[in-house]
């Protein structure tokens, strides 16, 4: 049972990252670590960061407001525009291929056809044949 709740904790410390203030859940700059994250924490963590990495990030993350406010504040700070890094344009093409793919896969024509089996035993060995 040990060993059960030290895999528990392992796996659920993983997930985390330490702050200024205790933990927060996820990795730093993720956007589950901008929701619970120290704002201080979050503005030390983006005002390191280089303008094009900013914008890297937002764009990466078009489905995370929070994420994307803390880096429009980070911008803000350094006299820069707030939606410098925003592209409407950029976006509604992730929108479009995220909306594009298909939700399962599903093989080609000739990859669902009928195969017909037989099986040979001999002893204790089994062998079998498809075509």
């Amino acid at each position: 049972m040990k060993l059960y709740t030290a895999l528990f904790a392992a796996i659920t410390l993983a997930a985390c990252s330490s702050t200024s203030e205790g933990v927060a859940l996820g990795v730093r700059g993720s956007p589950a670590w901008n929701k619970t994250a120290p704002k201080s924490d979050i503005a030390a963590y983006y005002d390191q960061k280089r303008d094009y990495e900013l914008c890297t990030s937002w764009q990466k993350h078009p489905d995370s407001p929070t994420l994307r406010a803390n880096i429009a504040d980070a911008l803000e700070r350094r006299g820069k525009p707030a939606d410098m890094c925003y592209r409407p344009d950029l976006d509604a093409i992730q929108a479009a291929a995220e909306a594009s793919r298909p939700n399962s896969y599903v093989p080609p024509p000739a990859a669902r056809r009928t195969v017909n089996c037989q099986g040979y035993t001999m002893g204790n060995i089994t062998q079998t044949y498809c075509n």
